[in-house]
């Protein structure tokens, strides 16, 4: 008899256990959904912001980078506030932003960090970097380490974007610019619909282990001024000017490339908006709540290295390919759910006037 009474309990608890299981599957089911149908939305209010005459026509979204997202910069990378009471002379401590090393991923950004306070036009932004011993250290700059900044960018596709790489006079020597003699390890680019342009190349020594102020000003309109300085020298490291198709304004981000580790600090920007972080209060390590967004990156997918992939846009004229004055936007979400792939999609109409 006892023996049935404990077969009958240790039922019941398996059967309670799988009741739990299935709830919580279901309930994280929810939220991921959820979290989809928000991201879509805001892809779809970024474009109606844009505007219709913004919209290319985009299809054959089986390959993602066919149809990729627009309007919308997403954060990428492992991301945290960590406590770092060294080197007090050359940042505030305890804290640091750390953003932690990735294996596997060259040739692109492995880090993407937003600043909290939205859309800049005028800004001078400043902060100090530190890359760790355990960085990638490679001639190569597709798969050495480098860290620098998005300005003003758009989405993934547009912005202006500055890289430092890695420079010792006896040791490695990043070169993102063979075009010209010598070693080029500062580099500082447009990129307006995914087409790269290179607006000025210089050389600085920098290395891994050490403290480095990074400050890049971004001025006018027509043209734009870039003006960077690092560790307060009078002299900038590089300055240049863009006159042709200019970015106006757009997001501020922090950027590491091919897996670097890197901790970042006393970030500061002059605006407006204007903004000083030194994430030490909390004395505790936590990350801000300003600097944390809801991105598809979050997402779970089969390619947690890959960003970006897990969203598509379709854009095509509507109701038929000789319209010229309505789009069809069709945003689709998608992630991975106890090994198999969800969608959430969503579409609407942009019209010349706005629809």
């Amino acid at each position: 008899m006892e023996s049935m009474i404990t077969l009958f309990v240790v039922l019941m608890m398996s059967l309670l256990l799988v009741a739990i299981a299935s709830v919580r599957g279901i309930n994280r089911g929810s939220a991921l959904r959820s979290q989809a149908a928000m991201l879509a939305d805001q892809e779809l209010n970024a474009l109606r912001r844009a505007g219709f005459a913004s919209l290319p026509t985009q299809t054959d979204c089986g390959t993602p980078s066919n149809c990729p997202a627009r309007n919308v910069l997403y954060n990428a990378g492992d991301w945290s506030v960590a406590a770092d009471p060294s080197n007090a002379p050359d940042h505030s401590v305890p804290n640091v932003l750390a953003l932690e090393g990735t294996a596997g991923i060259t040739g692109r950004p492995s880090g993407i960090l937003q600043l909290p306070s939205g859309r800049y036009g005028d800004v001078t932004l400043t902060s100090a970097w530190f890359v760790a011993d355990d960085s990638v250290s490679n001639d190569d700059p597709d798969s050495g380490w480098s860290v620098g900044y998005y300005v003003r960018a758009v989405d993934a596709r547009t912005m202006y974007r500055l890289r430092i790489g890695e420079y010792q006079a006896s040791g490695v020597q990043t070169d993102y610019d063979t075009a010209l003699a010598g070693v080029q390890n500062v580099y500082l680019e447009k990129v307006l619909n995914g087409a790269v342009s290179k607006l000025a190349s210089a050389n600085m020594t920098i290395a891994k282990g050490g403290w480095h102020d990074i400050e890049l000003a971004v001025t006018g309109t027509t043209p734009v001024v870039l003006t960077l300085t690092v560790d307060g020298n009078a002299v900038p490291v590089l300055t240049a000017t863009d006159a042709v198709s200019p970015i106006i304004a757009g997001s501020a981000a922090l950027v590491g490339w091919n897996g670097v580790h890197a901790e970042i600090d006393d970030v500061q920007t002059a605006g407006p908006p204007t903004g000083t972080w030194n994430f030490d209060i909390p004395a505790a390590p936590t990350m801000p709540a300003g600097w944390i967004r809801l991105g598809v990156n979050g997402l779970p997918d089969a390619t947690p290295t890959v960003y970006d992939d897990n969203v598509t846009v379709a854009i095509e004229p509507y109701p038929d390919g000789a319209s010229t004055t309505l789009k069809q936007v069709t945003v689709t979400v998608s992630w991975l759910q106890r090994g198999t792939t969800q969608t959430f999609s969503t579409s609407t109409l942009i019209g010349v006037i706005g629809l």
